[in-house]
C-alpha cells in the first residue's frame, strides 16, 4: 500500500513575478533594457563613472577567467539604466580568502570613490560573489561598510534570515555543482521571515555554468534556459536588489514594488522546492512505516488489524542494538490488531543540518509471515521485498515532481531500476552492507539499484519473523527523476 502526496507547484516564471509582485509594474523595471539581452559591445548610456549612483564589485569563480563575466556586466549596464557600476576583483583564479577578497575589494572601493568625486561610498556597494568564492565574501560583508551581499550559485549562510546586511541568494534549478536542495530550509525560513532582508531569486533550467558568466563546466548538468534568458533573470534579480536596498529613495513608490518583487520571488522558490520537503518529511518521519504497509501487503478489508508505531533513531549504535516489536491486542466481538513497533535509521548527507536528506533509510520491521501468523491468517502465495519498496519511493516521486520535470525524466533522464534483494542471514553482515548503485560511472540505459535485506523465518528463536531492508529514500528518488538522472556521469 502506498500514499500519495501531490502538491500543486508553479515553478519559478519571471513574468508571473513580474504580474504578480504588484498591481502595476514599478517604474524602473519599465524603463529597463530587462527584456533584451545587449549582447555585442555596449556600453551605457553614460559613460562617465561619477553617474554611477552603486557599484557591485563581482567576486569571480575561481578558475573561471574575468570575461566570461563581460556578458552579464554588459546586461547589469543595460538592465540598471547606467546606475550600476560594475567591476570584477582579480583573485589571481585561485579559491579566495576572506583577507584577500577584503584587499582587492577594498582597493576597488576607492578607486570608484576616486573617480566619482567620493560620491560611490562603500554603503553603496555590493559584493557580488559567485560559487565557492561565496565563502570569502560571506566572511568579509558583516565586518564591513559595504551595502550588501549577493551570491550566485552558492550555497547560504547559516542563520541566513539574520544576515546583518542585506542578503540577495539567486541559484538555478539545474545547478549540477552547488545543490539548490540546501536552499529548501533557506526558502521556508526566509517566506515565513517578517523582518529579514534576505531574499531568494530561483532560476528555472539555469544550470551552474550559465550562472557563472556562462563557462562550461565539469560535473554541471544540461541546462534547460538559454543563457540570454538566465543573464536577463541575473539582471533583474539585482536591480531589484539595488532598487530595494542600495538606491537613495527618490520619494516614489520604486523601492517598496522592488521589494514585492524580491518578496515574491522568495515565496515562488518556496513553491519550487516544495516538493523536496515533503520528500524530507516524508522520509523523516514515516519512511518505514510505508516499507512496513508495503512489506505486509494486508488486502483493503484487512487494514484495520495492523498498527505501527515507528520511533525513529538518531544514532546508529541505539538503532542497531533494538529489535522491532510485534504485539496482538484482542478486543471482545472485533478482529485481533497487529501491533508492530517498526524502527528506522537514516544518515543525512549533510552533517549538523536540519536538511535532511540520506542516500537510504535502514528500516527494522517484522515479516509479512509473522504479521499474519500473529493475527491466524494465511498470508500470500508471495511477498513483497525490499526492491517493492525501492519502486514505491520511485513511483512516489514521479507523482510529486511537476509534469515538466517528470516529462524531462521520461524524455532525456536515465532510468532507474532495481535488482532483487540481497539476503544476509545475519544481522551483522546486514549492518555492514549498504544500499548499491550499478552504473553510475558511465552513461548506462539504466541505473540500477540493490537493497541489502534480512528476512528470518518466524521459527528462528530470538530474530524469528525479522525483515531488515536498506531502502532508496524518497528524497533521493525525487532528486534522481529531477536532476541527478541528467548526468553524462553520475555523482551518487
Amino acid at each position: 500500500m502506498m500514499h500519495t502526496i501531490r502538491p500543486s507547484v508553479h515553478l519559478v516564471a519571471i513574468v508571473a513575478l513580474l504580474s504578480t509582485a504588484c498591481s502595476e509594474s514599478p517604474q524602473y523595471l519599465n524603463d529597463s533594457k530587462y527584456a533584451t539581452d545587449p549582447g555585442g559591445d555596449q556600453t551605457t548610456e553614460n559613460d562617465d563613472i561619477r553617474a554611477f549612483e552603486a557599484a557591485a564589485l563581482i567576486v569571480p569563480e575561481p578558475f573561471v577567467p574575468p570575461a566570461a563575466y563581460e556578458a552579464l556586466r554588459q546586461q547589469l549596464a543595460a538592465s540598471s539604466q547606467g546606475r550600476v557600476a560594475v567591476e570584477v576583483l582579480d583573485l589571481g583564479g585561485v579559491v579566495p580568502s576572506p583577507q584577500l577578497v577584503a584587499q582587492r575589494a577594498s582597493v576597488a572601493a576607492e578607486n570608484l570613490a576616486e573617480r566619482t568625486e567620493g560620491e560611490l561610498v562603500p554603503s553603496k556597494i555590493v559584493l557580488l560573489a559567485f560559487g565557492s568564492a561565496a565563502t570569502a565574501a560571506t566572511a568579509v560583508v558583516p565586518d564591513s561598510t559595504y551595502g550588501g551581499l549577493a551570491l550566485v550559485g552558492a550555497a547560504p549562510p547559516e542563520d541566513v534570515e539574520a544576515f546583518p546586511s542585506p542578503l540577495l541568494i539567486i541559484a538555478g534549478e539545474l545547478d549540477g555543482l552547488t545543490n539548490p536542495l540546501f536552499l529548501v530550509d533557506t526558502a521556508a525560513t526566509l517566506a515565513s521571515s517578517k523582518d529579514s532582508t534576505a531574499s531568494l531569486w530561483l532560476i528555472e533550467g539555469a544550470n551552474h555554468g550559465q550562472l557563472s558568466g556562462g563557462a562550461t563546466l565539469e560535473g554541471d548538468l544540461e541546462p534547460s534556459a538559454e543563457a540570454a534568458e538566465v543573464r536577463q533573470a541575473v539582471s533583474l534579480a539585482l536591480v531589484s536588489f539595488f532598487e530595494a536596498h542600495i538606491f537613495e529613495p527618490t520619494g516614489n513608490d520604486d523601492a517598496l514594488a522592488a521589494s514585492a518583487v524580491l518578496t515574491s520571488a522568495t515565496a515562488a522558490a518556496r513553491s519550487a522546492l516544495a516538493p523536496f520537503a515533503q520528500a524530507f518529511e516524508l522520509e523523516a518521519q514515516q519512511w518505514c512505516t510505508i516499507a512496513e504497509e508495503t512489506l505486509v501487503e494486508l488486502r483493503a478489508s484487512q487494514l484495520e488489524q495492523m498498527e505501527i508505531t515507528l520511533a525513529i533513531y538518531d544514532n546508529p549504535d541505539d538503532f542497531y542494538g533494538e529489535l522491532p516489536t510485534l504485539e496482538v491486542t484482542k478486543v471482545k466481538g472485533q478482529r485481533p490488531v497487529a501491533v508492530v513497533g517498526a524502527l528506522q535509521y537514516a544518515r543525512p548527507r549533510k552533517a549538523n543540518s536540519s536538511w535532511f536528506s540520506s542516500v537510504s533509510v535502514a528500516c527494522k520491521l517484522r515479516s509479512q509471515a509473522a504479521v499474519f501468523e500473529a493475527l491466524s491468517m494465511s498470508p500470500p502465495k508471495t511477498h513483497s521485498s525490499c526492491a517493492d519498496v525501492n519502486r514505491a519511493a520511485l513511483a512516489w516521486a514521479k507523482g510529486a515532481v511537476p509534469q515538466r520535470v517528470a516529462e524531462r525524466y521520461v524524455e532525456q533522464g536515465i532510468a532507474l531500476d532495481f535488482n532483487p534483494d540481497e539476503y544476509h542471514t545475519i544481522g551483522p553482515q546486514w549492518k555492514a552492507a549498504e544500499l548499491r548503485w550499478k552504473g553510475l560511472n558511465k552513461t548506462p540505459a539504466a541505473a540500477v539499484i540493490t537493497s541489502p535485506a534480512l528476512l528470518a523465518d518466524t521459527w528462528i528463536p530470538y530474530a524469528g519473523g525479522m525483515h531488515y531492508c536498506k531502502v532508496l529514500s524518497p528524497a533521493t528518488a525525487m532528486e534522481w527523476v529531477w536532476r541527478e538522472s541528467l548526468r553524462k556521469t553520475q555523482a551518487f
